[in-house]
């Protein structure tokens, strides 16, 4: 995201792909997403309700939690 916004590599920052660091932050970023993946339902106000469809309130809508 911050490549295409402002254009800095931030891999390139700490030291390019095959740098320690910016292995060890890929895989951390995969795992978090990976656990995002299985918790996901258990977590999700909605998806625990049983509703398949998504609330035609939109994003911000006062039906959301807070």
């Amino acid at each position: 995201m911050l490549m295409g916004v402002v254009g800095w590599d931030i891999g390139a920052l700490l030291g390019g792909m095959d740098a320690l660091i910016s292995k060890i932050i890929y895989i951390l970023v995969g795992l978090s997403a990976i656990l995002l993946l299985v918790t996901h339902k258990k977590d999700c106000r909605y998806c625990s309700e049983g509703s398949s469809s998504i609330p035609s309130s939109g994003m911000g809508s006062s039906s959301m939690p807070r």
